[in-house]
């Protein structure tokens, strides 16, 4: 029996955040099971993919005052702070495909029917719509956009013509470690509108994330076992396979402008 195991973890700051979303692939791989934390920041931060250039940043003037973070993933950036942030690890024996890219389909398809239930009407992006593939290659598209919800990539979640989920994967030899980030409302610095702007009416964050990693363990053939209100410092005492000093090491990384500067 294979579980999914899901770590809503409290806000953090970027650093911090991308060293717990690499560390979840020695989790899977050691526990043999799915793994999957919720998160948000303590601050707003622009995470760039792993393979975007750090000028390109800069050659925005709303963004360059702004926090910056190296994710381990590709993709476009990411403007944090009014969205949901995720991070799952899944070992290659526990795919329900030979298809890794179908990881993509699983978890926006689960939102997509809870934004249904909800009255709002999206659609994932198909083939012929997309112009980037957000996965793990250092092949940049010279005219693709700097920000992941201005892109379009097959699998996408789109409210009318408005990205509102997107994801990119980091494959490792027997972990599949994708990051994902649904945009809850618009973000001050910029973008399109988020799931807030576009229902016009309020509704319950927690509930619908409750039920979407509901329906995310269903498809996956799981059992969900969850663990809520962790605060992500205490490494050592969330998991018995990733240590303190580990997170501190890998931590340590994306404080450093070397890493986050590299491109």
């Amino acid at each position: 029996m294979n579980f999914l195991s899901v770590r809503y973890d409290a806000p953090a700051d970027g650093p911090s955040n991308m060293a717990f979303d690499e560390l979840l692939a020695d989790e899977a791989k050691q526990s043999g099971h799915v793994v999957m934390r919720i998160y948000s920041w303590t601050k707003p931060t622009i995470s760039l993919g792993a393979f975007q250039r750090y000028e390109d940043a800069l050659s925005h003037p709303q963004l360059s005052r702004m926090t910056f973070v190296r994710r381990p993933s590709g993709g476009g950036a990411i403007l944090h702070g009014t969205d949901m942030t995720y991070a799952i690890a899944v070992p290659k024996q526990c795919l329900f495909s030979s298809r890794v890219e179908d990881l993509y389909t699983i978890i926006h398809e689960a939102m997509r029917r809870e934004l249904g239930a909800l009255g709002l009407r999206s659609d994932l992006c198909g083939p012929a719509s997309s112009s980037a593939k957000d996965v793990d290659e250092p092949i940049q598209k010279p005219d693709a956009a700097f920000l992941c919800f201005d892109r379009r990539s097959t699998g996408d979640l789109l409210v009318a013509h408005y990205k509102v989920m997107g994801s990119a994967q980091r494959r490792h030899a027997t972990v599949v470690v994708q990051h994902g980030s649904l945009l809850v409302k618009q973000h001050p610095a910029g973008g399109g509108p988020g799931i807030q702007n576009l229902l016009e009416k309020p509704f319950d964050c927690d509930r619908l994330l409750k039920d979407w990693i509901e329906r995310v363990g269903e498809a996956m053939k799981t059992v969900i076992v969850c663990d809520r209100g962790k605060d992500p410092e205490p490494v050592g005492e969330q998991s018995k396979i990733v240590t303190k000093q580990q997170f501190q090491v890998v931590r340590q990384r994306y404080c450093d402008p070397r890493w986050t500067q590299r491109r």
